[in-house]
């Protein structure tokens, strides 16, 4: 699969200053379908919808108040009897926790609603933020976004943080089809529920279809008091020091205290006994006798998820929004940001099925959902077994992020680079010349403790980087980044229109990469300690993986490359690539520009216009920077 992007969406479209009239309809509007989702309908040309952003908190009901979870039902909190049970498409209940979490949600929904259109349509959405205290920005994760580098919803980056009771609009063309997602950009907005699915459909597209998302949970806190207790080398709870977590394979994850697993934003609480407190699961709901498409994304923090189906052989049909070559597993392991679609068919007993979804600890947390056959009996949950693994009938586990499963377990690993794409004979981007051909070994690590890329720790401008970028006053060359030390700036990566190049996977890259092999543990180790000169030179690579993740720079514009664990991307483990910047797109009239004050720039640009009309001025020299 070639990284080099689809074609380039025209960049002549007007943006148009919505009436306050049109967007009060418009919220109003989003509100009352905010569990619907949005589906543009196919012979649209253009396709409008709303993500009204707001906190809210989990186990509450909108009338009857605080509620409580048994047996799958919901009760009021003094239906002490559970006399009536309360309808849960009210409630964002999580795991079930009784104490009440505070979430950013879009249009009052946990994970937020999805957002359906179709290839080539032009897209708008409208983001309101009501958020009393706190910025937002929407990330369209997966998209390419080429010819909308301002689009990309990265604050500080591409555009300015969406301020309270600010409206920001979207505006883009959808392109290329598959499975993608929206998130907030802003701090750890992500993982306390500001995401949901965006879903770019081809118009000829017959096959039924359900979306789910998947994420690791913690009732316990936030996503902010998470970070700021991975902040410390040592997090404790009840006066405990939190472990690090061990992998099936033996590896170590960081300290992360996840308490569940949630499917589309269900799930339950399992304590250490492995007793559940009976919260409702999602349910996808198939009919007998038909092949179904799942579009599965993981929107958590830190946890790589398994994911099967009870009796039921997955189909693995696409990765990251690009079509593969069939492969049929018992199951697959995505990290945070990667999503898969798999086909199944419903062709078993009608009944009740367990979806399963664990993290990849040895002491797992998990969760589960219900495929339910229409007819089957609604007020069962499944009775249905995990398949068992064999010799003489093994599983196949997809995108394994180690090598093997333990030999007892039966279990067979497909890893990313045994997955071939369907398109085929898509080679590699090739240079033109030698003098297009360009390396860099991009090392993500915590050198001296500090969450780095190549020994930089990242810092954001304090203006929007990609249309305003000779306002940043935070460049590395101005800091002391040399050897054994570990600088704080903003990192940045120039690269010329049309280079090929090397470098490490991530995914949240502004062009696609083309991964051709993965490796595990061949290191050539000289000593045991992390050292600073490692970070920044990367002289324990592999010595069999070079030359290995190509990618084509010919999609213009300041993109984010990061680290999609929330926490370490939160504590600097990013950079910027300043792809073809002579080629960067105009943005919009009327962009918003944001910087400190005083600013040095803006006092120098004030006096050199002295006598000049103020209205519009300052755009219009960013444009002519720009």
């Amino acid at each position: 699969m070639e990284v080099e992007v689809f074609a380039s969406a025209q960049c002549s479209l007007e943006y148009p200053v919505m009436s306050f009239a049109t967007l009060i309809l418009t919220v109003l509007l989003a509100l009352v379908v905010y569990s619907l989702g949005y589906e543009c309908d196919k012979s649209e040309t253009v396709c409008e919808t709303t993500l009204v952003i707001k906190h809210r908190q989990t186990m509450l009901h909108p009338t009857e108040a605080q509620v409580y979870p048994a047996n799958g039902k919901l009760y009021r909190y003094d239906d002490v009897n559970q006399t009536n049970d309360i309808s849960m498409d009210d409630v964002m209940t999580a795991d079930g926790w009784e104490d009440n979490m505070l979430v950013v949600v879009a249009n009052e929904s946990l994970p937020g609603p999805p957002i359906i259109v179709y290839l080539g349509q032009r897209v708008k959405v409208h983001v309101v933020n009501t958020l009393s205290s706190d910025t937002v920005s929407i990330h369209w994760h997966g998209l390419p976004l080429h010819g909308f580098p301002w689009m990309d919803g990265a604050p500080f980056v591409t555009q300015c943080p969406i301020l309270s009771g600010q409206t920001f609009t979207y505006d883009f063309v959808a392109e290329p089809k598959g499975t993608y997602w929206y998130h907030s950009h802003v701090g750890n907005q992500r993982t306390k529920g500001m995401n949901g699915a965006f879903i770019i459909k081809e118009r000829t597209s017959s096959v039924s279809e359900r979306i789910m998302t998947v994420q690791d949970w913690n009732h316990n806190w936030g996503a902010d008091m998470n970070f700021q207790k991975m902040l410390r080398a040592t997090p404790f709870v009840d006066r405990k020091i939190i472990p690090f977590r061990t992998s099936v394979d033996g590896g170590l994850f960081a300290p992360f205290y996840a308490s569940s697993v949630l499917i589309n934003g269900r799930g339950r609480f399992y304590n250490g006994t492995g007793q559940h407190n009976g919260a409702p699961l999602s349910v996808f709901t198939v009919e007998p006798g038909v092949t179904y498409r799942f579009r599965v994304i993981h929107v958590g923090a830190l946890y790589p998820i398994r994911v099967s189906i009870d009796e039921h052989t997955l189909t693995l049909v696409a990765s990251d929004g690009h079509d593969i070559n069939p492969v049929n597993a018992e199951s697959f392991i995505f990290a945070p940001g990667e999503r898969y679609d798999f086909e199944i068919n419903t062709d078993k007993v009608i009944g009740n099925y367990w979806i399963r979804a664990e993290t990849i600890e040895v002491a797992s947390h998990k969760s589960e959902a219900v495929l339910r056959y229409n007819g089957a009996d609604a007020s069962r949950y499944p009775l249905t077994s995990r398949k068992t693994c064999t010799q003489d009938d093994r599983c196949l586990v997809v995108n394994c992020p180690f090598a093997t499963y333990p030999a007892d377990t039966y279990t067979d690993c497909l890893r990313y680079d045994g997955i071939q794409s369907a398109a085929m004979g898509d080679p590699a981007p090739e240079p033109s010349s030698l003098d297009t051909f360009k390396e860099h070994f991009v090392n993500f690590g915590f050198p001296l403790n500090r969450a780095s890329m190549n020994g930089i720790n990242f810092k954001l401008p304090t203006v929007s980087a990609l249309t305003q970028p000779f306002e940043i006053e935070t460049t590395c060359d101005k800091q002391d980044c040399g050897e054994d030390k570990v600088c704080t700036c903003t990192h940045t990566i120039n690269t010329n229109h049309d280079d090929v190049r090397n470098r490490s996977r991530s995914s949240d890259a502004p062009s696609w990469l083309l991964v051709l092999r993965t490796e595990n543990g061949l290191w050539d180790l000289q000593h045991d300690d992390l050292t600073v000169h490692f970070a920044k030179h990367g002289h324990r690579l592999p010595r069999n993986w070079r030359h290995d993740h190509k990618i084509k720079a010919n999609n213009p514009g300041v993109w984010m490359l990061h680290c999609h664990i929330q926490m370490h991307s939160a504590l600097g483990m990013s950079l910027l690539i300043n792809s073809s910047y002579g080629m960067h797109p105009v943005p919009p009239k009327t962009f918003p520009v944001c910087h400190d004050y005083p600013s040095v720039f803006r006092e120098r640009y004030e006096d050199q216009q002295q006598g000049t009309s103020p209205e519009g001025k300052i755009v219009n020299h960013i444009i002519k920077e720009v």
